[in-house]
């Protein structure tokens, strides 16, 4: 008898397997602006020079993805929602076609509701920092946030919307973890986070005083082994885990992705600046191109990063070595907090396999 599961899966690796090869455009994440009503301490947009994207040259980006066959595009921030265009915007892309997931961090979104029902977008990615007010204020240094925030999220649920959460779990808010998780357990909404924090995209802050202290890390990452150990070793079976393949990119920045900034500079990936075109230069098309130089990149064999043991946990790329290094994207270099969330979890799911045998 056939698994209809395990063969869905199979067509769907094998279908982006040779999109891969390919190079076919399928979606795009797209900033239309930079500020934020929040302040959060581990933004890697602050101290940005303020932009917001012209709404003709966000229409003009958006048909040549359109031509170049981008099925879905990500709206982000900033906060999105307060582009002053931001209808305008988002109803473009709906009559395009075009499949539609909105980064927020969900404080307007309650002057939406009408278009957002009349429209549904694919996904909405609403980002929590807390449960409660005092931690947004801690983090966003904004009063209310969370109160505010709760009520849209509600709503959105009401209204059968497809909404999803997401965290960054840092030393501001990592006492609230439990009761992020019982949160979104009770509404019954997917969530994802992350405790990496980037450094700030001018390398103006290391983020330092933001990241995880190593007795808050380790009381976390014990919390999260508990929900995770069952992914962590089913991840090792996995097809694209079995070869280290040969190229330094392996991801589908550049080769089904990539990112459109609010200046109009198109990048691989939202950090990789040192790939960045503009649009008032050259065409989305031919800048894509231009992104072959570093898709055919080989790894380095003799690297650090290429012999370590704990590699197939660990979420390097030659971008994050970039954001951390500040390297020509070229290479890739050990990131200390990649690092150490790569030996956590390898050590887990070695004395996880242990015990069960």
């Amino acid at each position: 008898m056939i698994d209809e599961t395990k063969l869905k899966n199979f067509l769907l690796k094998k279908y982006y397997r040779d999109l891969f090869k390919k190079r076919g455009l399928k979606s795009a994440t797209f900033e239309i602006l930079n500020s934020c009503n929040f302040k959060c301490v581990h933004c890697y947009n602050q101290n940005l020079k303020p932009c917001i994207m012209d709404k003709e040259l966000a229409f003009r980006i958006i048909d040549e993805l359109v031509d170049m066959g981008c099925e879905s595009v990500t709206l982000t921030g900033g906060e999105t929602t307060l582009h002053p265009d931001f209808v305008a915007i988002y109803k473009y892309c709906h009559d395009k076609g075009l499949k539609i997931k909105l980064f927020t961090n969900g404080y307007f979104l309650n002057k939406y509701f009408d278009i957002l029902r009349a429209f549904p977008p694919d996904q909405i990615e609403i980002s929590i920092y807390g449960v409660s007010d005092d931690t947004y204020l801690r983090v966003c240094q904004i009063k209310n946030g969370f109160t505010i925030v709760d009520k849209n999220i509600r709503e959105c649920k009401r209204l059968g919307l497809n909404l999803r959460l997401k965290s960054v779990i840092m030393q501001q808010n990592y006492e609230d973890f439990d009761e992020m998780l019982t949160y979104c357990q009770s509404l019954e909404l997917p969530f994802r986070f992350d405790i990496n924090v980037l450094n700030s995209k001018d390398f103006s802050n290391n983020q330092e005083k933001n990241k995880l202290l190593p007795d808050e890390y380790e009381l976390i990452m014990n919390k999260v082994r508990k929900i995770r150990t069952g992914n962590w070793i089913s991840y090792l079976t996995r097809e694209n885990m079995q070869s280290d393949g040969e190229y330094l990119y392996s991801c589908g920045a550049g080769r089904i992705s990539l990112f459109v900034n609010c200046l109009g500079g198109v990048r691989m990936c939202n950090f990789a600046e040192f790939t960045e075109e503009n649009v008032s230069d050259k065409s989305i098309k031919d800048i894509w191109q231009g992104f072959e130089k570093y898709l055919n990149l080989p790894k380095d064999k003799e690297s650090e990063c290429y012999t370590c043991e704990y590699k197939k946990f660990c979420s390097n790329c030659p971008v994050v070595t970039y954001m951390e290094h500040r390297t020509d994207g070229t290479k890739i270099l050990p990131v200390a907090q990649n690092c150490r969330e790569a030996k956590f979890i390898y050590e887990s799911v070695k004395n996880d396999k242990q015990t069960r045998d």
